[in-house]
């Protein structure tokens, strides 16, 4: 609280997006006008002014209110430059006063209850200007906060460009390493990612995106036994979140660690009890252990959740077929078709489920369909060949 009452007051711009000395590199006033235009110079004048303005304290106790209340919501919630801005127009009056009152005191050479005033405005000076913020690292947040813009945009080589930027100016920044990180592993540089993460969590061990992006990088990297490890470390510091443990489930279940993948899964759906794909990677895990019963309820789940996504009904069609509720599984690819009528994989494992109820015409004729979309679908001409070898003993 303390450090917040001293930014409150600082000479340095706490921000928000964007750092008043970012823009300045693009325009001449501002630049200028950084010299003298801030709260290092602003607060003192004001206490001045507030020093030669005291007997009229009666008349200016709103303002001293305003002032007092306003400051204190500040600190209370976000000393962010946008948030104080607005004491601005309240410490102009008072600076304004002591300006004005400048010439004569000049003239005097006294100011009221001096030397104490003189020591007063002097202590608040050197407090207002104390280096609190370094402006080269409001910099560098801003080049990092541009970068994820443009990267929200699609336009990666430009982020980059500014996450360098970034690093260039503050070095020892993790979130510009976490982020550039990412776009690296957006385009497709997973090696380069991986190593820019670790760089990050050797600035900031204790870094949990950093964790957890590392982790998913190490998973497009193909070491699911390193990435569990990010994961879990991850999950010490975030550990309501559906996303780490289900993407630590998909390491375990990588590894093989079948139990300990549905575990995750379970704990995903506690987090978040309409996540699609936490349905949906539990109900692959309890397919393999044999607990069809469960997985099937987990399949339909995820379809009514999603009801647009063809794929799950492929699977849960997939699932019945292989445990020989075959009018269910035709059910399921028919529903599959419907959102996606040119999916090859689901009209062949239509034809093997109509197959096996011996209904060789519409088997035939779903295996016609897969050649006439893929001609060489060598599978799909198999089962072809099968089905009118059937049908003609039949």
């Amino acid at each position: 609280m303390g450090r917040k009452v001293a930014l409150l007051w600082n000479a340095t711009e706490m921000l928000d997006t964007e750092s008043q000395e970012t823009h300045a590199e693009w325009s001449v006033p501002l630049r200028l006008g950084g010299f003298i235009g801030h709260f290092g110079v602003l607060v003192p004048l004001a206490l001045l002014g507030l020093v030669v303005t005291w007997p009229m304290r009666s008349r200016l106790w709103i303002l001293y209110a305003m002032t007092f209340a306003y400051a204190a919501s500040v600190v209370l919630f976000y000393v962010f430059a946008r948030y104080r801005y607005p004491l601005v127009p309240l410490l102009i009056l008072f600076a304004a006063a002591g300006v004005a009152a400048l010439p004569e005191l000049i003239r005097a050479r006294a100011v009221p209850g001096q030397p104490w005033t003189l020591a007063a405005i002097a202590a608040v000076a050197v407090f207002c200007n104390w280096p609190i913020l370094s402006t080269t690292l409001m910099r560098a947040v801003t080049e990092t906060n541009l970068g994820v813009a443009l990267q929200a945009e699609g336009r990666l080589d430009e982020a980059t460009d500014h996450y360098h930027r970034a690093i260039a100016l503050q070095p020892d920044y993790p979130p510009a390493y976490n982020n550039l990180a990412t776009a690296l592993r957006a385009k497709g540089q997973i090696a380069d990612a991986v190593t820019t993460y670790q760089q990050a969590l050797r600035l900031r061990p204790e870094y949990p995106e950093a964790q957890y992006n590392l982790a998913n990088a190490l998973m497009d990297a193909g070491k699911p036994a390193e990435a569990i490890d990010h994961f879990r470390i991850a999950l010490q510091t975030i550990p309501a979140s559906v996303d780490v443990h289900n993407n630590l489930g998909i390491a375990l279940m990588g590894q093989g660690k079948r139990d300990e993948a549905i575990a995750e899964f379970r704990e995903a759906l506690q987090v978040d009890p309409d996540s699609v794909k936490a349905h949906r990677n539990l109900a692959d895990a309890l397919g393999s252990a044999r607990q069809y019963d469960e997985a099937i309820r987990h399949y339909r789940r995820a379809a009514q959740l999603e009801p647009s996504d063809g794929s799950i009904l492929y699977d849960l069609g997939g699932l019945l077929l292989e445990i020989d509720r075959l009018e269910e599984s035709i059910a399921a690819f028919r529903a599959a078709l419907k959102l996606n009528p040119k999916s090859v994989q689901t009209h062949n494992n239509l034809g093997i489920a109509l197959g096996s109820q011996g209904r060789m015409d519409e088997a035939i004729d779903q295996f016609r369909q897969v050649l006439a979309l893929q001609p060489d679908f060598e599978d799909a001409r198999r089962n072809l060949a099968v089905a009118l070898q059937v049908r003609k003993r039949d």
